[in-house]
């Protein structure tokens, strides 16, 4: 596995702040059925 993904609600500060703990980096804004969503990966380091 060479990177995890991880998605959460715009809103949802709980998650945002859970996934940046363990690593993730924001990379985009997307929209999914009306409602933005942060789209946060980490890639493994070699």
């Amino acid at each position: 596995m060479n990177q995890i993904i991880g998605i959460a609600d715009i809103n949802n500060l709980g998650s945002i702040h859970v996934l940046e703990k363990v690593g993730l980096k924001r990379i985009s804004i997307f929209d999914y059925n009306g409602i933005k969503h942060h789209w946060m990966k980490i890639k493994k380091s070699i």
